[in-house]
């Protein structure tokens, strides 16, 4: 319970963090840590477990951008009534961005995996 507490902290204050720097302009980078939990369904014998990863990306315009991630999270599998521990998912990807609001403190925007 105490590092559900933790995380929810850190999700909090990295939230004030890019609400305060959300603006978007042309020709910009972006470099983000980020950090969550995932929640496996239930047929997949897998242990819920944070994830950690970073994304950086380039705004072409205001409004489109292209964006790189790669994430990392270490789980447990259970296999015939006994877990075996660390096994380790990787995950990356490529997306396209389009920002609604570009100008405002709170850019909602649309990703398209590539």
């Amino acid at each position: 319970m105490k590092k559900m507490g933790m995380l929810a902290v850190i999700i909090i204050l990295m939230a004030f963090v890019t609400a305060a720097q959300a603006e978007v302009k042309a020709g910009s980078f972006s470099f983000t840590p980020f950090a969550g939990y995932y929640v496996f369904e239930g047929n997949q014998d897998l242990k819920n477990s944070p994830i950690f990863g970073l994304r950086a990306g380039y705004n072409f315009t205001k409004n489109l951008g292209l964006e790189g991630y790669f994430s990392y999270l270490q789980t447990e599998i259970q296999d015939e009534n006994h877990w075996k521990p660390w096994q380790n998912i990787y995950s990356y990807g490529i997306e396209g961005l389009y920002h609604f609001m570009p100008e405002g403190r709170f850019v909602p925007f649309i990703a398209i995996c590539i």
